[in-house]
Order: C-alpha cells, then structure tokens, then sequence
C-alpha cells in the first residue's frame, strides 16, 4: 500500500445528529437492556473500581483478558470476566508519589500509576508502562501460572523508564503498538506535555538507537491528540513494513479563523528507518503525514467536515497488505466539539 498513492474512500453513517444532515437509520439497534436481556453484554463487576480501566488487551496465547487501571494490573478469564480475577497491585513509589504532590498535581486524581500501555511481546510477557505518579515507568508483565513453586503468580520484571513510551499524565493521549519486538509510542515525553513526539525504542535492551520525530517542530506534530497505531504489512520482506500513526493537530501554518481549526491526520514511518548520518540523526527519516478528509454535503452544496479524529478500528480483509480502516470522526468549531459523529471508511 504505497503512502503516495492512497486513495481515500469514504462512506458514513451519521451516528449523532448535525444541522442539515439526515441521520442514517442503522439496520439493527439493541438497548443496553436487551443486550444484557439477549446475553449479548456482560458487566463488569469483578473489578473493584472498574471506571479506572485505562487499557484492555486480549493475550490469546495466554488465555488472558489484561486491564491496565489505576495503580494495579488486572488479568481476567475472557470467557468468564466475573470469575475471580488475578489482581497485580502497583503503585507509584513514595519519592514517586511526594514529587508529584510537591509539583502541584493533585494527589487524588493526578498523584497515582495509571497503567497506560499493555503489549504483547510474546507468548509469556506484556510490555506494561503507567504515569507513575508524573513519572511513568515501564516493565515486563510474566503471564505464566503453572504452580507457585515453579513460576509463581503473574508478576512484574525488569523496570525501566517509560520517557518516551508512556505519558507523564493520565488525561494525556496515547497510541502505542509493538511491531517487530520494537515499541512505537505516539506520545509526550516531558512532564508539561510540551514535547509531544512519535517514539520508537526496544523494550528492555538497546539493539539499535532509538528514533523520534523532531521535537518542537509544529510542522511536523502541531499540538497533536493521538488516537492509534497499527502496524501495516508493505511486502513479503517485514523490513518494509510501515507503521501508521493515526490523530487529530492544531492547523500548522493556517491564518484567520483556520488557525484554530482542527485537521484530522494520518502519519506513516517505515520499520527500516535507520535515522539520518549527518542530518536527522536519531530522527526519523520517512515520516510523512497527510490530512484525512472526511465530510458529508449539504444541500447548497456546501461540504460539513469532521475534523476531530475520536477513535480507528482496523479490519483485516484476505489480502493482509490492504487493510481496511474505520474511523469515528466528530465535527469542531474552535475550541468546541459538537455532538455529531460520523463513521468514515478509510481504504
């Protein structure tokens, strides 16, 4: 799927309301009562405090449904998420917790590890990162359980710094995925979100310089809000690989009332970016982003773009190469975000 030569194809279905746009009447609807009636939801209440989930990952190897939340790992039974879960407890540690107060955060809300990234590695370890208390850390979560006197409970190994791989805050955005044993991460790398950047380093060791995207550099990441990443086959070679970062950046360059506009984007780097020799060195080197436009006409003719990019969901078709993608847009004006949502395919 070459970068350049996307081609966008866009089909809705309005999920909100908007001035002058008829809704789409979806082919099936189901309550919240007659999912649960019909066996189609279950709640989640084995968790204690399940409103401080951050991240939810399914292991198949494993047979595990993992929660990232607020100061603790949960790793629930998919096919019975009610069953007793197995609770990981990790807090942030006290000179942790005490430089966080002591930089104004609030201790309640702010001052605790929101465990923020949850990836797979391989068949017996998740890459974890949380905020740890505005100094985010990662680690590697052992999903084996045979018997205590062998492998034990699940638990957590080889702690490292999360600069770079996870955000300082728990309101800050974030879009990370694990491609070729290497993390790519899409976040902020500073404790006042001023430096947002896409990452990539390899968990736990240092095979080959890590890389990032030009710091403080409005053209290229502008105020971004990052929603996801997918890892995308080019070829039969995994070495030209690419990965596609998908969020929504302030309008770099524009003037009058676009300079508050909002553009939805989408970023591209390859896997075999080395980072430049004299130039660009430790930076990226292919990294090119183009605006996604979606939008709907209106009667006069006039187009009602959805500019806020809110989630993307990625479907596998038989050719692995040619993905399709799906994306939850909603529409902005300035600082406001209305209610209205639309469902745009990208392919």
């Amino acid at each position: 799927m070459a970068f350049l030569l996307l081609q966008w194809l866009f089909t809705w279905v309005v999920l909100g309301t908007a001035q002058g746009i008829r809704p789409a009447v979806p082919r099936l609807r189901l309550s919240y009562r007659e999912l649960l009636k019909a066996g189609g939801a279950v709640p989640l209440v084995a968790v204690a405090d399940a409103t401080t989930i951050e991240r939810l990952v399914v292991n198949e190897e494993g047979g595990w449904l993992i929660a990232g939340a607020r100061d603790s790992i949960f790793l629930l039974n998919p096919n019975n998420i009610n069953r007793k879960p197995v609770k990981l407890p990790w807090h942030p540690s006290h000179k942790q917790f005490e430089h966080c107060v002591l930089a104004g955060k609030d201790a309640k809300t702010e001052c605790a590890n929101f465990v923020r990234v949850v990836e797979t590695i391989n068949t017996t370890h998740m890459y974890v990162c949380g905020t740890g208390a505005y100094d985010p850390t990662c680690a590697f979560l052992d999903t084996r359980i045979t018997t205590r006197a062998v492998t034990g409970p699940p638990s957590l190994v080889h702690f490292e710094s999360g600069k770079g791989r996870c955000p300082y805050g728990p309101r800050q955005t974030l879009a990370t995925v694990i491609a070729g044993r290497e993390l790519y991460a899409a976040t902020t790398s500073d404790f006042m979100a001023a430096d947002p950047g896409l990452f990539r380093s390899m968990p736990g060791t240092h095979s080959r310089p890590s890389l990032r995207s030009e710091p403080q550099e409005a053209s290229w990441l502008n105020e971004p809000q990052f929603v996801a990443a997918f890892e995308v086959p080019e070829s039969l070679d995994p070495a030209e690989d690419k990965v596609y970062i998908f969020f929504s950046e302030r309008a770099w360059g524009a003037s009058g009332g676009e300079k508050h506009a909002l553009y939805a984007r989408v970023a591209r780097v390859c896997k075999n970016d080395n980072g430049g020799q004299h130039s660009l060195v430790n930076k990226w080197t292919t990294f090119l982003k183009a605006r996604l436009m979606c939008s709907v006409p209106g009667p006069d003719g006039v187009h009602t773009h959805f500019d806020l990019l809110r989630d993307v969901y990625i479907l596998q078709t038989k050719d692995k190469h040619n993905p399709v993608f799906y994306g939850l847009f909603s529409m902005t004006r300035y600082h406001q975000e209305t209610t209205s949502k639309i469902c745009c395919c990208i392919t």
